[in-house]
């Protein structure tokens, strides 16, 4: 029996084991994908707080919110492959990015009667740097 392969059965073994793991890269959940979505979220949606009604826009923003959260998990869940890939971001990632969202409205809110562009301010001040990570998570891939 003889349990050698040629060079070019070999080749084509690989070029499919290439072609499988691009396919499984292309239909996967992009990790980078929500944390530019969320960054976004917060650059573009808090500064009208500055200039609109903040009981009618808070409204808008949590409506915003809670579909951004269901399309980040029907993102997530519907990508998820069952080759178990490695993941960038640790939990705490999410933990402090919450946080940061936390104190960003606290501050906001107490700080706007004093300073005009404080809502502003915050978005960039959150959005920036989830942005900055979302990216830095793509140039990783």
């Amino acid at each position: 029996m003889n349990n050698t392969i040629s060079h070019k059965e070999a080749a084509q073994a690989v070029k499919q084991i290439n072609d499988v793991q691009a396919d499984i890269n292309r239909h996967s959940a992009k990790e980078y994908m929500p944390w530019i979505g969320w960054g976004l979220f917060t650059m573009l949606l808090y500064p009208p707080f500055d200039y609109f009604d903040q009981n009618k826009w808070s409204i808008v923003v949590g409506v915003v919110a809670i579909v951004g959260a269901i399309l980040t998990d029907r993102y997530i869940r519907t990508r998820q492959s069952k080759v178990k890939r490695e993941k960038k971001t640790s939990p705490l990632a999410w933990v402090i990015y919450m946080l940061l969202i936390l104190m960003g409205n606290v501050f906001a809110f107490t700080a706007h009667s004093q300073f005009a562009y404080a809502w502003t301010i915050t978005g960039f001040a959150i959005g920036l740097p989830t942005i900055l990570y979302g990216l830095w998570l793509k140039s990783q891939n």
